[in-house]
């Protein structure tokens, strides 16, 4: 994400990145999500922010500004990219096919270490 935020501020945007986890729950995130926009807000004095949620975290965005709709006022706007709002296909498929689960299960800890 930092080179996003590096060309946003040569821009003249004021940019601050989250921390919410990409592993935690929505809901979990919705929480860590409103502290933030309210820190943030605050922080730049009152200006809207503009939430950009790249997969997991467009989700998140949405979830918080439909969850706590007291914070929209301090919300311009939400870009998501790449987020699976529809689910993901693959992922859905392994939840009732051990082999496929196998296959990714091998993946993961042999090309992402986990």
């Amino acid at each position: 994400f930092q080179p996003l935020a590096d060309c946003m501020i040569r821009e003249g945007c004021e940019v601050a990145i989250s921390n919410v986890s990409g592993t935690g729950s929505v809901l979990d995130n919705v929480q860590s999500l409103e502290k933030e926009i309210r820190s943030i807000s605050r922080c730049f004095h009152g200006k809207k922010v503009i939430l950009i949620g790249h997969s997991k975290g467009g989700v998140d965005s949405a979830a918080t500004l439909a969850l706590k709709p007291e914070i929209k006022s301090m919300v311009r706007g939400l870009i998501t990219v790449q987020s699976p709002y529809a689910g993901a296909p693959l992922a859905e498929e392994a939840l009732f096919d051990w082999q496929l689960q196998d296959v990714l299960k091998g993946w993961v800890e042999n090309y992402l270490r986990g």
